[in-house]
């Protein structure tokens, strides 16, 4: 061996030894970063950080800490892009509905949020009820149409006067 390669082998031993002496700090520091990432109430992120970092602490050997928060990181940078795709559809579907939203608006339907979708509803539809004489099928003595609902098997309320 000539004295360069000694050089290098103890270099890297060195190195090396300071690496293992590193991945400690660096998996606790991961942890902190990914129970920050991971829950948006900043105390609850505090109090996770805590827990993760005793886990850690717990954890045998200095490169298994580091795998450990490794794996931690992973997981929270998934859920974190996770939680952005939500985000992006969810402000993309508002953007997209926003015609139909000012019409329904205008119309004074009722709007349902159920996700990444809408649903309206016209209240008028709440004064309609099933016609009780003929209950809903339209057809009353003699199969001759209801008298009651002319055949529609419906009935609807009268609209109270609107104030002005």
């Amino acid at each position: 061996m000539s004295g360069s390669e000694v050089a290098v082998a103890v270099i890297l031993g060195l190195l090396i030894n300071e690496c293992c002496d590193i991945a400690p700090w660096l998996a606790r520091m991961l942890v902190k970063r990914s129970a920050h990432l991971r829950y948006n109430d900043r105390s609850r992120a505090e109090t996770r950080a805590e827990e993760l970092t005793a886990f850690i602490n717990d954890r045998p050997g200095k490169l298994l800490k580091l795998a450990t928060a490794l794996a931690f990181i992973f997981i929270s940078l998934v859920a974190y892009g996770v939680q952005a795709i939500r985000r992006w559809t969810s402000s993309a579907v508002d953007r997209l509905g926003t015609e139909d939203q000012a019409f329904a608006s205008l119309q004074r339907w009722t709007i349902g949020h159920h996700g990444t979708t809408r649903s309206y509803r016209d209240p008028r539809f709440d004064r309609v009820i099933v016609c009780v004489t003929c209950k809903g099928n339209g057809r009353g003595d003699e199969d001759w149409p209801c008298r009651t609902c002319q055949g529609n098997g419906t009935l609807k309320f009268l609209e109270p006067p609107e104030a002005s």
